[in-house]
């Protein structure tokens, strides 16, 4: 067979080779209460079943030029990702009008373009990330109009360069607990309204969460995770929130329970960005304790000092005449932490009876 004749007839039979290699469409969940579990390639995912768990395997990849997986009106949808969603233009998961319970990624989930995470008018229960969610351009969560209940970034959070990683425009993020940022100083960018709760996890001083705002609204409440791993001692994690200021934070101090009990400030140190300093709990404490407790305690012997049955106690007679009339003289002095008070007392008595005395103080 001639030469060209072979290049040929291989250019013309390679389309279709390669066609015949592409992953066929997902199969569509529409049962209610479906438990799925996505074993092999495919394209174009739609889940609009209620209360449907959807699992998909390491390794396996579901993708689409737009819309990856949809979940339509769907409620009570579980989604576990432990391997690839991606879309090469727009909306790795489209959620509209629907309500995810649970989205857990551990895998990848990717957008070439725009709007990799996309829930509108939508409701995402809990969404817990220890993977990678990308954009190749603006926004790996678009939140426009929904509610995020819980929101847990122990992974990654990518946009193209300069571009927003979480926009959050006229929808709710109740709590957002971050691990990224310190590590190659790779920031969690956010735009819009402020989660209610932010709590920043610390793995160590050099890995912890740092997040910087931008084109912000609202307030939220400052803390530390619960299963962070804070240094023992004073120490200070720079820059853990970067945009605000003190008009946008409601809390400033406050104490925390990771690991062991500790004292925490976030300090305004440069501008709109804010450190947080950590301290443990019994250095803050031995200071109540000497700067309000003690001058409470203080008041309150001295006033006992002075009460009239505390001296009758002390000066009172041991013994009495012939018509059992006493007469006691005696003075007393003291002092509590620099408190010092002295007093004289007289005291003139009348015993009745082995039961019955009256005392003039």
């Amino acid at each position: 067979m001639p030469k060209n004749l072979y290049v040929l007839l291989l250019l013309f039979f390679t389309p279709f080779l390669t066609t015949q290699a592409l992953a066929g469409a997902c199969t569509d969940i529409t049962a209610d209460d479906a438990a799925t579990t996505i074993s092999e390639d495919c394209t174009d995912l739609n889940i609009s079943g209620d209360n449907t768990t959807t699992t998909i395997n390491s390794g396996v990849t579901i993708d689409e030029t737009d819309a990856a997986i949809s979940t339509g009106t769907s409620t009570g949808a579980t989604i576990i990702n432990s391997g690839t969603i991606s879309a090469s233009d727009d909306y790795a998961i489209y959620n509209q009008d629907g309500t995810i319970k649970t989205l857990s990624n551990s895998g990848t989930i990717s957008a070439d373009d725009d709007y990799t995470i996309y829930n509108q008018n939508s409701t995402i229960t809990t969404l817990t990330n220890s993977g990678t969610i990308s954009a190749g351009d603006n926004y790996t969560i678009y939140n426009q109009g929904g509610t995020i209940t819980t929101f847990t970034n122990t992974g990654t959070l990518s946009s193209g360069s300069g571009k927003i990683d979480v926009y959050n425009s006229s929808g709710t993020i109740t709590t957002f607990n971050n691990d990224q940022g310190k590590v190659d100083s790779d920031y969690v960018a956010w735009s819009h309204n402020l989660p209610t709760n932010y709590n920043v996890i610390i793995n160590s001083t050099s890995d912890y969460g740092i997040t910087t705002f931008n084109s912000i609204s609202g307030t939220l409440n400052f803390g530390i995770y619960s299963t962070s791993s804070v240094e023992e001692g004073d120490t200070t994690y720079s820059s853990v929130l970067r945009g605000l200021n003190s008009s946008h934070i409601n809390n400033t101090t406050g104490y925390s329970n990771a690991n062991n009990l500790y004292y925490w400030t976030l300090v305004n140190s440069s501008g709109t960005i804010w450190d947080l300093q950590v301290q443990n709990a019994t250095v803050p404490t031995k200071t109540s304790l000497t700067t309000e407790v003690a001058p409470t305690l203080r008041t309150a012997f001295n006033f006992a000092d002075t009460m009239s049955f505390a001296h009758i106690n002390t000066y009172d007679c041991d013994t009495f005449g012939a018509h059992n009339w006493c007469f006691s003289v005696g003075g007393r002095g003291t002092m509590i932490a620099n408190a010092s008070k002295h007093s004289s007392a007289f005291l003139l008595g009348k015993k009745f009876s082995k039961q019955f005395r009256v005392a003039l103080f």
